[in-house]
């Protein structure tokens, strides 16, 4: 299917599908870490939010220490993210770029000073897997027939329907006007295919030839041939090919491409020329067009009696060219057997009745000096002829080329193109019988024949040769239907709909994760939006983007880790079940309820202040993980549910004042701890009662235990 999109909305899509995946690993380590018993599950998946180096350190630190289930899924994670850094690639993979056919209009190209003598001008090459059709517009499309292309912009040449004449076709071999043989009949009551057989190194004397009926499409003509030259002693068939349907046209076939046929000594077995498709079409005044393709290629065979094996080297089907067996059975009945070794010609020629396409195919033997046997020089030539009747112009090429409809002499040709198609040999991929590779397909060569002479006859009066006023050479016309292209993204529609499922089922379990009422916010948040949230249990106005501190560890003046040595978690408990928060109100940071505790409080100062355990900071209000076990001022049972406040001090007596440590006096920092005198349940330490009940004046707030 095909997406004309920009591409920016292909690369959001891309990235959408990658944001979906990454979230879809959160949401499996959210169901992991809610229905596993793994203690570790949380600490994996906040992990994350590290990155992927700081997951793999974790790993590297920790495989050793923790159980291998924790370490299976910890890597499981580190390799799911890390393929997600591949989903673009793999996306890209499965798109190709592609056009899509936008506006169209008709546009026109002239060339200027076009020298029509120019051979290469009118060549082009047709690959194996290519159309005829493709050859003939690619042609015509290039610069040097189209010098101003439009950039992003498709150029055909504009066909036209077509209608034919007839289909009745006569053949004639010729050597000059006085001998000429027809097939079937002399009367030409449709078209002709007119072959004239002359050749540089040879002569043949029709008197002296013999016409053999095969059977109603086929027939033979036998005729002895004399050597004109003997520095030129090998020459295959050069034919030329005429025409003809009231009007003759013409065209040669010989080219500087082929004058290597003439060689001064006998061939090596195979192809000697690559096969060539001769396109010609020719305009009359009346408007009448007759169109003819020749598609011929020459071949030589050291051997007669080898003939099956090299045309098994050239053609991969030999049977899809009708003339080939009636050949090798000639060979086999003495066709070409001569006591003094003299050269021999078999023309052989195939026209089915009421048919658009002749085939003719002529041997020559000659006496191989280096084999010392005769071989054999042969063409084989595919045809297609067309009459096409009168066809009305363009009103755009009318007006283009300011002609009348119609010129005073309707028989004249006012317009002919000749073409020249090189077929390229295909991929040897098949093998033929004799374990040989072919070189081409017959079935290729009878079908590039028909096309030729099919998208000639299509073009009308279109691709028309002139001459401006004033100008002395030819100048050539196109109007073509250009159609302007836009960028488009074609993907396989059952790889995009795989895409698109895949990605909405990990959206859907991703939302799932997401709903608080099964999966609060420990579950599938951040340790910083947990820690948030219990704080903003404890004060409603907590702003949800918190200041932060280093030293110490602190949100908004809430210290969230301990720092002294002596905070230890009970075994088979985790410290989350024992974390609290302590604000340390000091310096001017004091709260409204630290003003309503007892004067005997206010005048202590605060770095004479020394928590058991805690390390006290001179600075905005922080907040201490701490353990009940650790704190001196808490009784034994007062812990028993994780959500229970400190007792707070006693309004009825302040405590005494402590003395100060000796080395206060020398400005040592606070390091050491005060230890708490022992007590139980019902006593008292320095007149704070640890039975009363909680007071809104205390300084310790305990934070909610998220994991129960």
């Amino acid at each position: 299917m095909l997406f004309s999109l920009p591409f920016w909305v292909v690369s959001a899509f891309a990235n959408l599908v990658k944001l979906i995946l990454r979230l879809f690993i959160g949401a499996i380590l959210t169901f992991y870490v809610k229905y596993s018993q793994d203690e570790y599950a949380s600490s994996i998946r906040w992990s994350r939010t590290g990155g992927l180096l700081e997951m793999i350190q974790l790993f590297w630190h920790s495989y050793r220490l923790v159980p291998r289930k924790s370490s299976a899924v910890l890597a499981l994670a580190m390799v799911a993210g890390f393929s997600i850094m591949f989903v673009s690639s793999i996306l890209t993979v499965m798109v190709s770029r592609a056009d899509i056919e936008g506006s169209s209009a008709a546009a026109r190209a002239f060339t200027k000073q076009l020298i029509s003598a120019d051979p290469s001008f009118w060549n082009v090459y047709l690959s194996a897997e290519s159309t005829m059709e493709e050859a003939l517009t690619a042609m015509l499309n290039d610069t040097r027939r189209n010098p101003n292309p439009r950039p992003k912009t498709r150029y055909t040449p504009r066909t036209y329907a077509y209608e034919a004449g007839c289909d009745e076709s006569t053949a004639a071999i010729t050597k000059d006007d006085n001998a000429t043989f027809f097939f079937p009949s002399t009367s030409v009551n449709c078209k002709a295919y007119i072959l004239g057989l002359y050749n540089r190194a040879y002569d043949w004397e029709p008197k002296t030839a013999s016409v053999r009926t095969i059977d109603s499409s086929t027939f033979m003509v036998v005729t002895p041939v004399v050597n004109l030259d003997k520095h030129q002693t090998s020459e295959a068939i050069e034919p030329l090919f005429t025409a003809f349907e009231g009007k003759l046209c013409f065209r040669l076939t010989s080219s500087p491409e082929r004058l290597d046929a003439l060689t001064e000594n006998f061939p090596e077995d195979g192809i000697i020329t690559l096969p060539s498709t001769l396109a010609t079409k020719c305009q009359y005044g009346s408007d009448r067009s007759l169109v003819s393709s020749v598609t011929y290629f020459q071949f030589a065979i050291g051997h007669m009696q080898d003939f099956d094996k090299v045309t098994a080297t050239i053609l991969d089907d030999p049977t899809s060219l009708p003339l080939l067996e009636p050949m090798y059975t000639a060979i086999s009945d003495g066709a070409f057997s001569s006591p003094t070794n003299n050269s021999t010609m078999v023309m052989l020629t195939k026209i089915p009745f009421a048919a658009s396409d002749v085939d003719f195919f002529g041997c020559i033997s000659i006496y191989s000096k280096e084999q010392k046997n005769m071989g054999l020089l042969c063409t084989y030539m595919l045809t297609s002829i067309i009459n096409v009747r009168p066809q009305a112009r363009d009103p755009t090429i009318a007006a283009d080329l300011k002609r009348e409809p119609v010129p005073h002499n309707i028989s004249d040709v006012t317009n002919q193109i000749e073409f020249t198609i090189f077929h390229l040999p295909q991929v040897p991929e098949l093998k033929s019988s004799q374990g040989t590779t072919p070189l081409f397909s017959a079935a290729h060569l009878v079908k590039a024949t028909t096309d030729a002479s099919r998208y000639l006859a299509s073009l009308g009066h279109n691709v028309n040769m002139y001459k401006d006023s004033g100008s002395i050479a030819d100048q050539l016309y196109i109007l073509y239907d250009a159609v302007e292209l836009k960028d488009a993204y074609e993907v396989s529609t059952t790889a995009f709909a795989v895409v698109c499922a895949v990605t909405g089922l990990c959206g859907l379990a991703w939302a799932f994760s997401e709903y608080p009422k099964y999966f609060p916010t420990v579950y599938n948040s951040s340790l910083y939006k947990v820690v948030y949230k219990e704080l903003k249990s404890k004060d409603e106005s907590m702003p949800m983007l918190m200041r932060y501190t280093h030293d110490p560890l602190a949100f908004d003046g809430n210290q969230v880790a301990d720092t002294d040595d002596q905070l230890n978690v009970a075994p088979g408990k985790s410290s989350e079940d024992h974390l609290f928060m302590v604000p340390l109100l000091l310096g001017n940071n004091v709260s409204k309820q630290q003003e309503q505790q007892p004067q005997m409080l206010e005048e202590i100062p605060a770095q004479s202040l020394h928590l058991n355990t805690r390390r006290i900071i001179a600075s905005t209000p922080t907040m201490i993980f701490a353990t009940p076990a650790t704190t001196a001022t808490a009784t034994s049972t007062s812990w028993q549910s994780p959500t229970t406040q400190l007792q707070s001090l006693g309004s009825s007596a302040p405590p005494p004042i402590p003395a100060r440590p000796s080395w206060f006096a020398h400005g040592t920092s606070l390091t050491s701890s005060v230890q708490a005198p022992p007590h139980d349940a019902t006593s008292t330490t320095h007149g704070v009662d640890q039975t009363s009940a909680p007071s809104t004046h205390g300084g310790l707030t305990m934070i909610q235990n998220p994991f129960v």
